[in-house]
């Protein structure tokens, strides 16, 4: 697989990188949607449109005379997986075990330290404290990461139920 950073050179040439790793037959994950619109096979980044729409809030907020320097700083709060089904069919990638593996690495990644957003909402609500809450979640994230294994690399752990129900994918 390739991993294609944000970069605005790897942004201006995106149809030429995901003609090449297509040709290659290595599947793409990349930071921007514009990428997967031209080739690449997935992307889960913010939402660039509503973004940078939201930059419009602050430049009116200071053209009415509030201080840069008193406005919060706010992260995106929009993000968007999205997924090009031609890619995929085109790399012979069954959608019923990416779509598995996928959710299953997004759980992980929910779940794990730096970007664990699950265990820092925990955390709060417990009113515990975050190191405590990772060494009481490590046992499941590792289970978690052993599963992603097995279903990563034998697809029929995901794909004989879908079969035995009529699945022909």
């Amino acid at each position: 697989a390739l991993l294609i950073s944000g970069s605005s050179t790897f942004l201006a040439h995106r149809a030429r990188l995901a003609e090449l790793a297509l040709r290659s037959r290595l599947p793409t994950m990349v930071s921007f949607r514009e990428m997967v619109e031209v080739g690449g096979l997935m992307s889960y980044a913010v939402n660039m449109a509503d973004f940078v729409g939201h930059a419009a809030v602050y430049v009116d907020k200071i053209l009415k005379g509030a201080k840069p320097s008193e406005l919060a700083v706010e992260q995106p709060t929009k993000f968007e997986l999205v997924i090009n089904q031609k890619t995929m069919k085109a790399l012979g990638i069954d959608g019923v075990h990416f779509g598995v593996v996928v959710v299953v690495n997004v759980m992980i990644g929910l779940l794990t330290p730096p970007f664990g957003l699950l265990l820092f909402i925990v955390a709060n609500m417990s009113r515990q404290p975050l190191a405590a809450i990772v060494r009481e979640a490590a046992p499941f994230i590792g289970i978690a990461i052993v599963v992603l294994a097995l279903i990563t690399f034998v697809p029929e752990t995901v794909l004989w139920l879908p079969r035995v129900m009529g699945y022909k994918g």
